[in-house]
C-alpha cells in the first residue's frame, strides 16, 4: 500500500497518516491509498491532480472564452425563425433542385413546379403554417450548432472528473452516449427537424412560378429571368423574394429594381406593391 499524493510505502505503519507528507488514509478503506506504485502516466495525472483547483480556474475559463468566441460568430435564432427568411430558403432549396432536375432534363425549359414541388418534399409554409415553419427553423439551427455547445462541455466535464477522482465509468459512457447523439443530430440536422415537424406542401403556393418563360442553360439572359417569386408582401416597403433562372435567389426593394424586372418580362407587378 502506498500514499496517494507522494506514492510512500505505508506497509508496517501503525498510525494512519503518511510519515512523508502527512497525508490521511484509513487501514479499512482501500479507495484512501494506492495498492501500487503507479506507473509514468499515472505519476503525471498525480501531478495534475496537486494543481487541480489552478487547472480548473484555467479549463473553466477557456470554455467561457471559446463559448463567447463561438456565440460572436453564430448567426440570430431571430433570423433563423424570421418568415421571409424561411421563405427565401425555402426558395433557395426550390431552385437548387430545379437546377439538378434541368441537369438530367435538358430539353426541360420551362419551370414545372408540381415536379419540383414532388422532389423537394413537404415543408411547412412560413405564412400558412407559421407555428410549425418556426418551430422546424427552430430546431435545426439548434441541431446545426448544438454540437459546438454540447462536445466542448462534455470534454470539460471529463476533465473535471478525472483531476477530482470522479467515478468516470458511467460518467464517461453518458457523455459518450450524448456525444454520438448531438453529432448525430449536427450531422443530420435539417433531416431530424423534418423528421419531427413534415409541414405539407402548403409551402408551394407561397410563390409564383412564371410560365412560359425560357430557363435553359443555353439562355444567356437566364440570369435575369424571374422564375417565381413570393407573393406575401406583409408591408407596403417590403422586401420581394426573387428566384431568377439560374438558380440565384435575392430580395429586391419593391420601388427600384424590382419592378423593371418585372416589366421587362412583361409580368404583371404583385398587387398591393404599386
Amino acid at each position: 500500500m502506498y500514499c496517494r499524493e507522494c506514492h510512500y510505502d505505508l506497509r508496517g505503519q501503525d498510525v494512519p497518516r503518511c510519515p512523508e507528507c502527512g497525508t490521511a488514509f484509513a487501514f479499512d478503506d482501500p479507495s484512501s491509498y494506492l495498492r501500487r506504485v503507479p506507473g509514468f502516466l499515472g505519476r503525471r495525472v498525480q501531478g495534475i491532480r496537486r494543481r487541480r483547483w489552478f487547472l480548473l480556474v484555467v479549463l473553466t475559463a477557456a470554455l467561457l472564452c471559446g463559448y463567447a468566441e463561438a456565440y460572436s460568430h453564430m448567426p440570430s435564432l431571430r433570423n433563423a425563425r424570421h418568415e421571409r427568411l424561411l421563405s427565401a430558403q425555402t426558395l433557395k432549396w426550390i431552385m437548387a433542385v430545379w437546377m439538378n432536375y434541368q441537369r438530367e432534363h435538358p430539353r426541360q425549359h420551362e419551370f414545372d413546379a408540381d415536379v419540383i414541388g414532388r422532389a423537394v418534399g413537404t415543408r411547412p409554409s412560413p405564412w400558412s403554417e407559421p407555428t410549425e415553419a418556426r418551430r422546424r427553423a427552430t430546431l435545426a439551427y439548434v441541431l446545426e450548432f448544438g454540437g459546438v455547445f454540447v462536445i466542448p462541455i462534455l470534454a470539460y466535464l471529463i476533465a473535471v472528473g478525472v483531476l477530482f477522482r470522479w467515478r468516470m465509468r458511467r460518467i464517461g459512457f453518458a457523455a459518450l452516449l450524448v456525444a454520438a447523439l448531438v453529432i448525430l443530430g449536427c450531422r443530420y440536422a435539417n433531416e431530424t427537424a423534418v423528421w419531427l415537424y413534415p409541414g405539407t406542401h402548403a409551402y408551394l403556393k407561397d410563390y409564383v412560378f412564371i410560365s412560359g418563360v425560357n430557363l435553359a442553360r443555353s439562355n444567356p439572359q437566364r440570369g435575369m429571368t424571374i422564375a417565381a417569386y413570393d407573393i406575401h408582401i406583409p408591408r407596403k416597403h417590403a422586401r420581394l423574394t426573387i428566384a431568377y433562372g439560374d438558380g440565384h435567389v435575392n430580395h429586391l426593394w419593391w420601388d427600384d429594381r424590382a419592378k423593371p424586372l418585372f416589366e421587362a418580362q412583361g409580368i404583371p407587378f404583385p398587387e398591393g406593391l404599386e
